[in-house]
């Protein structure tokens, strides 16, 4: 009688949680309580939602040939510990490239003006996606391209990856050969 007791509960919060969470706690014994507006408490904890989204950027092939294939491709994934809502990837294609296609295997992608735009939508934690990007390199390129892809949603720190790729110079080498005079009687100089 008249000894206070204490009982924490630690619960884990839903990475989909959104607001709010509350929690209302009531205790009741076997022997009349004269002071019963005291035995129930409340209390609201506001719900910070902050996603992580590590991105990748992967090119293929480094070092590549000026006038040849480039693809970059960009890995996303929700690591937590809150979903990502709103998720949007954005690819401004360096000037040395042309954009030929791409595919994607989440959300809805869309090239304009240089910049590939991937409206990726909502991703739960542990959800994850890649989006290759097929370019073509200038044929009088040398040297060092650079790309960066940035990733941000609603409610997560955004995230960028830059990979760096070396152009190196291809020649198309040809051979003719002719013979005068032609025939060539033997024992005549060719």
């Amino acid at each position: 009688v008249g000894v206070p007791a204490t009982i924490t509960l630690v619960v884990d919060i839903n990475s989909a949680a959104t607001i709010t969470v509350g929690n209302q706690a009531v205790v009741k014994g076997e022997q009349f309580d004269p002071l019963h507006d005291n035995n129930q408490a409340e209390s609201v904890t506001g719900i910070n939602q902050v996603g992580s989204l590590p991105l990748l950027n992967l090119d293929d092939p480094d070092p590549v040939f000026a006038g040849a294939y480039l693809t970059y491709t960009l890995h996303i994934s929700s690591a937590g510990p809150s979903d990502a809502n709103g998720v949007v990837l954005t690819d401004t294609l360096p000037v040395q490239v042309s954009f030929v296609t791409m595919t994607h295997t989440i959300g809805a992608c869309s090239f304009d003006a240089g910049t590939v735009i991937c409206l990726l939508g909502d991703m739960p934690v542990g959800s994850e996606g890649t989006v290759n990007i097929i370019t073509l390199v200038d044929p009088v390129v040398l040297g060092q391209i650079n790309n960066t892809a940035i990733v941000n949603a609603q409610d997560a720190v955004p995230s960028q990856a830059s990979q760096s790729t070396i152009v190196e110079g291809s020649a198309n080498l040809a051979v003719v050969s002719s013979a005068a005079p032609n025939p060539v009687t033997a024992g005549q100089s060719l």
